[in-house]
C-alpha cells in the first residue's frame, strides 16, 4: 500500500490523472467485487500505518490470472482497467504502471451497492495490497530499508486474528524490496558497488541485509526508477544464476457475496 513516493511522478500521476469516459457497463469478470468491501478494507490498511513522517504507503493493485510477474510489473492499460460502477453512474479509477491504484471515496457507490471492476481476467474475491517506499530521488538510506520493514511489521501486528479478509498480510514477512525500472533499464546498487540483486523482468530485488540496518549505507537505482515496493525472498535458489523463490501471499480476499467484509 499514501502518495506512492517509491515512485513519485508514476504514482502521483496514476491518482491525479483525468482519465477519458470510456464503455465499460459490458465488461464481465469473475474477479469484479462490491465497491463497499474493497474500499473499507483499503481503509482499514491505510488506517493501521505509522503516522508522519513514515517511509512505507500502501497502494492496491490488480491480481492478475493470465499475466506473469514479469508481465504484471510491465501492465500498463491501454484504456481502463479498474473501474467503479453503479445504477446510475461508471467511473474509472486511474491506474498506473505494474496495476497500482488507490480506491477514492464515491458516496453514490457505496449508496447504490456499487461493483469495482476489472478489464481484464483477476483472480474471484481477491485483491492484492501492496507496501510501496519512498525513495529520496534515485537514493534509498538503507536505515529507511530497515524502518520500512517495520513498518509493515507494525501494520502486520495491528491486524487482529479475527479480520479474516486481512488474514494473509498479518502473516506475510517481507524481507526484500523490489525495485522496477522504465524499460527494464536499471539495476540496484548499495553505496555505489554491486548489491547482490537479482533481476526478475523489469525489476530487481534486493534482499534485506540486517548488517547494514544501522549504518550510513545508502541505496542507489541505477535507471528511470518507477516503482518501488516490499517483497519477499525465498531463502532456495530455483535457478543456476542465483535467482530466488518468491513469495507473494500479500492478499487480500474472503469477500461476501454481499459485499461485507468478514473480520
Amino acid at each position: 500500500m499514501a502518495a506512492f513516493c517509491g515512485a513519485p511522478a508514476l504514482a502521483q500521476d496514476a491518482v491525479d490523472t483525468v482519465v477519458p469516459a470510456v464503455e465499460i457497463r459490458s465488461k464481465k469478470n469473475a474477479g469484479d467485487m462490491p465497491y463497499l468491501s474493497a474500499y473499507k478494507i483499503q481503509q482499514r490498511l491505510l488506517s493501521l500505518l505509522p503516522p508522519e513522517p513514515r517511509v512505507s504507503d500502501i497502494r492496491m493493485r490488480v491480481l492478475f490470472t493470465s499475466l506473469t510477474q514479469s508481465e504484471q510489473d510491465d501492465f500498463l492499460p491501454a484504456s481502463w482497467a479498474v473501474a467503479i460502477v453503479g445504477q446510475t453512474f461508471e467511473q474509472v479509477v486511474p491506474v498506473a504502471r505494474g496495476g497500482y491504484f488507490l480506491l477514492p471515496e464515491v458516496p453514490v457507490a457505496a449508496d447504490e451497492d456499487g461493483t469495482l471492476m476489472f478489464n481484464t481476467q483477476t483472480k474471484k474475491k481477491t485483491l492484492s495490497a501492496v507496501w510501496t517506499v519512498r525513495a529520496q530521488g534515485n537514493l534509498l538510506p538503507y536505515r529507511d530499508f530497515a524502518r520500512a520493514i517495520s513498518e509493515y511489521e507494525l501494520v502486520r501486528r495491528r491486524i487482529g486474528v479475527g479480520e479474516l479478509a486481512l488474514r494473509q498480510i498479518r502473516e506475510h514477512r517481507p524481507n526484500a524490496l523490489r525495485a522496477c525500472f522504465a524499460n527494464g533499464e536499471g539495476a540496484i546498487l548499495v553505496d555505489r558497488t554491486a548489491s547482490g540483486a537479482v533481476a526478475h523482468g523489469s525489476c530487481w530485488l534486493l534482499k534485506f541485509d540486517a548488517d547494514k540496518a544501522n549504518t550510513d549505507a545508502v541505496i542507489n537505482f541505477s535507471g528511470a526508477l518507477e516503482a518501488l515496493t516490499l517483497d519477499a525472498l525465498g531463502d532456495t535458489a530455483i535457478a543456476p544464476e542465483g535467482k530466488y523463490r518468491i513469495r507473494r501471499p500479500e492478499l487480500i480476499e474472503d469477500f461476501d457475496p454481499d459485499g461485507k467484509i468478514r473480520w
